[in-house]
């Protein structure tokens, strides 16, 4: 967090200072097909230890909330910001966000998928923080600024983008 802190400083200084046209997208949890496919983040994480018969491990109580968006949407931003008249994005910060769920259910969502897809009942296992591990009980993501600047909306859903991991897994992995 604080060398993203960092960045921005910096990149704000650049347009600031020498007039270099920045525009910063912050994007919140990204899940999907992609890179983040096979990420150890919570949504393919939990995707890959169903379809591989392992329990959701969930850290502490699971009613940490965080705030999701499907690579699409990002995706989408991107064009977006870079179709954007300069003087509507130059110099702005905007936060590239999706749905703001809890960690469990995320979890529910996985099981239902996996009943649906396996046939099968997947448990959920409760584990301790790591050591050094934050527990920050609620992180939401507000995406007004880039709806007014660039039109950005969120356009997948987090049911639809498990389901995709899902069959990804279960067709390209196996």
């Amino acid at each position: 967090g604080v060398t993203k802190v960092a960045a921005e400083k910096i990149i704000n200084a650049c347009h600031a200072n020498s007039g270099l046209t920045t525009t910063i997208l912050r994007l919140s949890n990204v899940y999907g097909l992609s890179s983040y496919t096979r990420r150890k983040t919570v949504v393919p994480k939990f995707v890959w230890q169903a379809t591989n018969d392992q329990p959701l491990t969930i850290r502490a109580d699971g009613k940490q909330q965080r705030n999701f968006v499907h690579v699409q949407d990002v995706i989408d931003a991107v064009i977006r910001c870079l179709k954007a008249p300069k003087k509507a994005v130059a110099g702005e910060t905007l936060n590239i966000g999706g749905e703001t769920r809890s960690v469990n259910q995320i979890a529910e969502i996985v099981i239902q998928e996996a009943k649906q897809k396996l046939g099968k009942e997947v448990q959920k296992v409760f584990t301790p923080l790591e050591p050094g591990e934050v527990y920050t009980h609620e992180f939401s993501y507000s995406y007004t600024k880039a709806s007014q600047k660039i039109g950005y909306k969120l356009k997948h859903e987090l049911s639809q983008g498990v389901s995709e991991l899902f069959n990804y897994a279960l067709n390209v992995e196996k």
